[in-house]
């Protein structure tokens, strides 16, 4: 159930006050460092942090109650405080897929959504298995030039289509994940358990450092020339392979999806969706979050607490 609660706006929580967050959050701010020409990890700042403020538009008309039984279909658990611009559908789960919840997603340009269920690959839309060569679990995907690109559990970067997977070899540096950009044409690769790097891999073959971190990278979004990242907590911006700007850390709350949409930001933890205007962090969604996709039809969202999909129709947005 949808619901709205309350006579009051939600109050944004006091940033933790103890000295080991401090810590880690210099650090932090320190060490994300951008590459430099002939020195791939260089000592350069990250920039100063703009603490996260939460604010709602509207606050008058905000506190309504509404429900969406009928619009979440069998999700009815679900309990979420919505924005008034903001309407929250689910997608059908089809009966051909497992009942087990969906640990990530990818979504083609012309609206092909696949999920990954258990390290298997799935067509959401027709519940069919994919990639039933592939000899290994999937750990990351997403789309590139329209091909499916894979990261399988044991570190190998691929190809997929229906029932074949092209491997292309063990990945060198080892990163875990790979996300797709906004403009469909490269892909970003970050994670692993080491050497914490976000990097860009355009179809073209060139394959470029763009920051590295102390800490492992989250969740990417954007394109080469303009795209943010999370580390933890801490959300940055980077143009190119210039020195990456914080613009805002989260108290006590990883950030977990991240999108774009021309010049605005999305942004997910695990218990909200936010919207960035400036130097606040508007809410859109409490009670849930996060994987996150821009489509021209609304944000989709993974919701990490039960392993389904939801779209946010932006009843305000700008195309």
């Amino acid at each position: 159930m949808v619901r709205a609660y309350g006579k009051s706006p939600v109050n944004a929580p006091a940033p933790n006050p103890s000295r080991q967050r401090a810590r880690r959050e210099v650090s932090r701010r320190a060490l994300v460092e951008p590459k430099k020409p002939g020195s791939p990890w260089p000592p350069l700042a990250a920039g100063a942090v703009v603490l996260v403020v939460l604010a709602f538009f509207g606050i008058a008309d905000w506190l309504m109650s509404r429900s969406y039984h009928d619009a979440l279909g069998g999700y009815s658990d679900l309990q979420v405080t919505l924005a008034p611009t903001v309407n929250l559908q689910s997608l059908p789960w089809n009966d051909g897929l497992p009942s087990s919840p969906a640990s990530q997603f990818a979504l083609a340009p012309d609206g092909y959504l696949v999920v990954n269920i258990g390290g298997t690959l799935y067509d959401f839309d027709n519940g069919k298995k994919l990639m039933s060569e592939a000899g290994s679990q999937i750990q990351s995907f997403a789309f590139v030039s329209g091909a499916l690109a894979v990261i399988t559990a044991d570190g190998h970067l691929g190809y997929a289509s229906d029932e074949s997977f092209t491997d292309l070899g063990k990945l060198p540096q080892g990163p875990s994940r790979i996300a797709g950009s906004d403009t469909g044409d490269e892909l970003f690769l970050h994670g692993g358990s080491s050497n914490y790097s976000l990097l860009s891999f355009r179809t073209a073959g060139d394959l470029q450092t763009l920051a590295s971190s102390p800490e492992m990278i989250e969740a990417v979004a954007g394109n080469r020339e303009r795209h943010v990242f999370s580390v933890d907590s801490s959300l940055f911006i980077q143009s190119g392979t210039g020195r990456p700007r914080m613009l805002l850390d989260f108290p006590d709350a990883r950030i977990t999806g991240l999108a774009i949409n021309g010049s605005t930001i999305y942004c997910a933890t695990g218990k909200g969706i936010y919207q960035l205007a400036g130097a606040l962090a508007v809410p859109l969604v409490l009670g849930m979050g996060g994987q996150l996709s821009y489509t021209p039809h609304g944000l989709l969202v993974l919701n990490s607490e039960n392993g389904r999909l939801y779209r946010l129709a932006l009843t305000n947005d700008k195309q």
